[in-house]
């Protein structure tokens, strides 16, 4: 460690000591490396490489809520308070006998935690039940969280003050603290888990595309640590091998995407992914690669695109089928099997709703969509009357999420020129 980082490490260290967070060791049983990483505002954040720890570590299965959900949920409200948890994991205390095993070490000495540290497996599970425990009754009526991030939601700005004060008082009683840097109080819209939350609905985040668009390599760590935490309820433990071939000389000369790379990689240690070197390429073939890819000074990169959406249902159950057509020969194809009872203009919905969200996750500027039900084609044109609560509450949903396009019309098609998301 630099200069720099040691007066980081000692600095955190002394907070830590202060509140009582971690105390010395002499004789650990296991035994973590400290991983220096810059942040945005220029701080240095310190994790522990608890690597070798979480692959030991039996998994907590205890399920976190969806993201989609939660931000679903929390738009469309006249007035929000966003709140972030201080030190979150902090204010849950380890199981005496397992305090050793999050032992650190530092150039003079070695710290272990007495609450339970960031970068372990089970924490974020953990952090969830608390928070399940602390705002039972209020999550999902006036409140989302996910782990440590907080939202109050008010759908009439006239009950903000009431909503507030109710998950004021269950933090009172829990004795759970807030960031002072990290709150906004009677809002109508801010950032959450990655999305901007306003009362007209969810909102482009300029940020985060600037972010996707310029870190490729970040990108593919979030897509593999998102699909980790969705994947996670539902198996007990699982590992995931991921073939690489970065140009990591460009990569380091980069300190802030350096950086960030080691955090994705300190963070994703806990699900237990392996990474292997790609096999040998040609160099003939590498470079027709970066050739065909890479657009000439100027020129813009079409990103319209043709959705073709089908579904359906019968005795047996539902689902639906997606393609989306792009440039040249791409094309994307999704198959949905639904979990739950659907009549056949409901599952044309779902399929409409789920292929738009494929073509708003892969940032297309333009999008046609063809559909064989007529039904739905007029009701989303405005040429047909919804009058069915249901359909109403999907066209709701189609129309927010076409509002997060920047060009859409959708078509009508007969079922025999829609064979492929038919089949």
């Amino acid at each position: 460690m630099g200069d720099e980082k040691e007066k980081a490490i000692q600095q955190e260290v002394n907070k830590l000591l202060a509140a009582d967070f971690i105390r010395e060791i002499k004789y650990p049983t296991w035994l973590a490396n400290l991983v220096m990483v810059k942040k945005a505002n220029g701080k240095w954040r310190m994790c522990v490489d608890y690597t070798y720890l979480n692959k030991a570590c039996p998994k907590y299965s205890y399920p976190l809520p969806s993201i989609d959900k939660l931000v679903d949920e929390a738009s469309g409200n006249e007035l929000l308070s966003l709140m972030d948890a201080y030190s979150g994991y902090h204010q849950i205390k380890m199981h005496p006998p397992d305090e050793d095993k999050t032992t650190f070490m530092t150039t003079r000495v070695n710290y272990c935690y007495q609450t339970m540290p960031f970068g372990l497996k089970n924490a974020g599970a953990t952090y969830q039940r608390l928070m399940d425990r602390v705002f039972e009754g209020q999550v999902g009526r006036n409140m989302e969280f996910y782990v440590d991030d907080m939202i109050v939601k008010s759908v009439l700005g006239s009950s903000h003050h009431e909503d507030l004060t109710e998950a004021f008082g269950r933090l009172r009683k829990h004795n759970m603290r807030l960031n002072p840097e990290k709150f906004s109080f009677g809002i109508q819209g801010g950032k959450f888990l990655g999305f901007m939350i306003t009362s007209r609905g969810i909102e482009i985040n300029a940020d985060k595309c600037k972010a996707i668009q310029y870190q490729k390599i970040e990108k593919a760590a979030l897509v593999v640590l998102v699909t980790a935490r969705r994947l996670r309820p539902y198996f007990q433990s699982f590992q995931v091998k991921i073939r690489i071939d970065l140009p990591l000389r460009q990569v380091f000369q980069k300190p802030d995407l350096s950086g960030r790379l080691v955090a994705w990689s300190v963070e994703l240690s806990e699900y237990g992914l392996q990474y292997e070197k790609r096999g040998k390429v040609g160099a003939q073939t590498l470079a027709d690669f970066v050739v065909e890819l890479t657009p000439e000074d100027g020129e813009k990169v079409s990103t319209q695109c043709t959705l073709f959406v089908d579904g359906s249902s019968n005795d047996n159950g539902s689902g639906a089928g997606v393609t989306l057509h792009g440039s040249g020969e791409l094309v994307l194809e999704q198959s949905l099997r639904f979990q739950f009872k659907a009549s056949n203009n409901q599952a044309e919905y779902e399929a409409l709703i789920a292929g738009l969200k494929l073509a708003i996750e892969m940032q297309i500027d333009s999008l046609l969509v063809r559909t064989d039900s007529l039904l739905v084609a007029n009701q989303v044109n405005g040429e047909l009357q919804v009058k069915e609560p249901t359909l109403i509450k999907y066209l709701e949903r189609v129309r927010l999420l076409m509002g997060r396009l920047q060009e859409v019309a959708v078509e009508f098609m007969p079922r025999a020129q829609n064979q492929r998301a038919d089949a």
